[in-house]
């Protein structure tokens, strides 16, 4: 006979962050039950006794906090490996977004790439995204997104087309490597980003007006991917200054005085 199988006690490790550790000290300090606060944080007796003894170091960081964002996200004491580059970087971080100047991810492991080889420590730092990560929950850094409101796709009628021609090509027999796509899309190449790392006391990013100089690029590939046909960009100017001496481009160039295409370089392209 088989031994039935006993359903496992085994609490599920937790990892509280900084606040709820403060306010376990807290409620310790106004006198509420031990196992009380166990069950609820669903902790052992063992991590109420390691939360006890950092207490001091618990609160001293909860003092020197900028906010209680940092606590909010943050697990550990661990000081970053190296807390000057660490504060540098987060200064100026705050610098840029205190002027309204938007502020990516990789903008900010760049900057730390170039403060680390002025600090003389480049080669002992390793930026991944995995170190950026610890940067941005060390600091309550999150993603705000700068741009307005995005048209929705008719989904209906796209569904309507889809099923449309899924049909029609079953019924031709065409082969996949016969059906080609192109589309245009706007390249805004002195547009800002549309979103922004914010530090925690920013509840919203505002951002600057636009700049609405662009190109137009028409892409083109088969449904296989076998066939990539080479980019077409579209520009205002017909000798642009940027590909003075430049005889040979990856690309189709053409000008239009709007970036738009037009009949005549459709049918250039075509």
């Amino acid at each position: 006979m088989a031994n039935s199988a006993k359903p496992s006690n085994k609490r599920k490790r937790v990892v509280l962050t900084i606040t709820q550790k403060l306010d376990i000290i807290r409620r310790l300090e106004r006198g509420e039950n031990k196992q009380d606060l166990m069950r609820k944080f669903n902790i052992g007796s063992s991590t109420i006794y390691d939360i006890k003894l950092q207490k001091d170091k618990l609160m001293k960081f909860a003092s020197s906090a900028e906010t209680s964002k940092a606590s909010d996200e943050r697990r550990t004491l661990q000081q970053p490996q190296h807390e000057k580059l660490d504060k540098i970087l987060y200064d100026w971080f705050l610098l840029k977004r205190e002027v309204g100047i938007p502020i990516s991810g990789p903008m900010l492991m760049e900057k730390a790439r170039d403060f680390s080889e002025k600090l003389n420590i480049a080669k002992e730092c390793k930026f991944s995204d995995g170190w950026l990560s610890c940067f941005k929950k060390r600091h309550g850094i999150r993603k705000t997104d700068i741009s307005g409101e995005k048209k929705s796709a008719d989904s209906e009628i796209a569904d309507e087309f889809s099923a449309f021609f899924e049909e029609f090509i079953k019924k031709n027999n065409i082969n996949l490597d016969q059906i080609y796509n192109a589309d245009e899309t706007g390249v805004y190449f002195r547009c800002l980003p549309t979103s922004t790392l914010t530090g925690p006391n920013e509840i919203s990013a505002h951002g600057f007006k636009k700049n609405k100089e662009r190109l137009t690029v028409l892409t083109c590939a088969n449904a296989t991917g076998s066939h990539k046909i080479k980019l077409l960009v579209i520009g205002k100017s017909k000798n642009p200054r940027a590909l003075t001496g430049i005889k040979h481009l990856p690309v189709a160039y053409k000008n239009q005085k709007n970036c738009w295409m037009d009949r005549d370089i459709f049918i250039y392209w075509f």
